[in-house]
């Protein structure tokens, strides 16, 4: 049994010894200046394990209070020499405020923090705020979570040089939504091309139907340029019509358009701001950009409808409508809005296709 008392000091040599590093959070929250909010000051806490004779290295931060035993006997630029018997050393400090670039809600925030010190290792969490997505950081972020209105971000470093660029939950809400928009904006324009053949016809038709149906009529003359009302057509004799004991309402194609393309806009226009409903005050030019893209999926969306020619192709581009609305809904949720769009546009699909099979074989 000679062989135990070795074995257990070859142990306990390769023990991995614990690492003494400095524990530090800094929270950022933000403050209402007139009616605009910015971050403040972030508010940190250092708490480390320090031994006898240490140096606390503030950098650019500004202490507020310590808390130790330990005695300062010596300040050597940004360092602090502490006397200590292995206690517990505690500091409160502020950092810089984050740097703001861009205007109104489109704006990107970056964190340039020289993290405080006594030992080289350092545990740091970060909570910022109302912040929504993590754009660029020079550490390795190894956990982030939610807790309330702040995003919480865990990372160890050895560097003191710490930089987090980010954009808050309102920025994150509205660029999902137009990131959204503008692919499936894609996704339709590529249909449009692949299937123009049949949108060409369609639109001829219903611009035929336009000229037959319309109230007015213009031509150039030699010195004027004429511009009459047809009353006849006014009186919409040729929409409606009652023979025998049927009453007859004919509805032109571009009538039928434009009520489609209203509801489009309607529901596009829904669905785009209704994520961002709780700060459509504070949207200034991003309404703009909103309206604008809700006109143009709008428009690319009737252009679909316009070319349908049979049940199948009715239950492709509707599919894809009601597949792209909650797609632009849910699209600050990521992957998950990827997912759930797909499957209402499949659901649709084979919803319609087996009802339309259904009254196939019962006729």
């Amino acid at each position: 049994m000679r062989w135990i008392p070795i074995f257990m000091l070859v142990f306990i040599l390769f023990l991995p010894t614990p690492v003494i590093a400095d524990d530090i959070t800094i929270t950022y929250d933000q403050v209402l200046i007139g009616d605009n909010h910015i971050f403040w000051y972030g508010q940190g806490e250092l708490i480390s394990e320090a031994g006898n004779d240490f140096f606390f290295d503030y950098g650019e931060s500004e202490i507020l209070t310590t808390s130790s035993s330990a005695k300062a006997v010596g300040l050597d630029d940004s360092k602090i020499h502490f006397s200590s018997s292995n206690d517990v050393f505690e500091a409160n400090f502020l950092s810089s405020m984050p740097e703001t670039f861009g205007t109104g809600i489109f704006k990107v925030y970056t964190i340039k923090v020289e993290l405080p010190e006594v030992n080289e290792e350092k545990k740091v969490q970060i909570k910022i705020e109302d912040a929504g997505k993590i754009i660029v950081s020079n550490v390795d972020i190894i956990s982030s979570k939610t807790d309330g209105q702040y995003l919480i971000l865990n990372f160890e470093t050895k560097n003191r040089d710490m930089e987090i660029t980010y954009i808050t939950k309102p920025t994150f809400k509205l660029f999902s939504i137009l990131l959204a928009t503008a692919l499936f904006s894609l996704l339709f324009l590529i249909l449009i091309l692949i299937r123009r053949i049949d949108i060409l016809e369609g639109i001829k038709m219903n611009v035929n139907d336009f000229k037959k149906a319309a109230i007015f009529e213009s031509r150039m003359n030699k010195d004027n340029y004429e511009l009459s009302l047809d009353l006849f057509k006014l009186k919409l004799y040729n929409l409606l019509e009652i023979s025998g004991n049927r009453f007859y309402l004919r509805i032109p194609f571009w009538l039928f358009y434009c009520f489609i393309f209203i509801v489009l806009l309607c529901s596009f226009f829904r669905s785009m701001t209704y994520p961002v409903e709780d700060i459509w005050n504070m949207l200034n030019r991003g309404r703009i950009v909103i309206f604008f893209f809700v006109s143009v999926l709008a428009l690319l969306s009737l252009i679909l409808i316009a070319s349908i020619r049979t049940d199948r192709d009715a239950s492709i581009v509707f599919g894809l409508i009601g597949g792209c609305l909650v797609g632009i809904i849910l699209s600050h949720f990521g992957s998950i809005a990827v997912i759930l769009s797909l499957t209402t546009a499949l659901l649709i699909y084979f919803l319609s296709m087996a009802a339309l099979n259904k009254n196939l074989a019962e006729v």
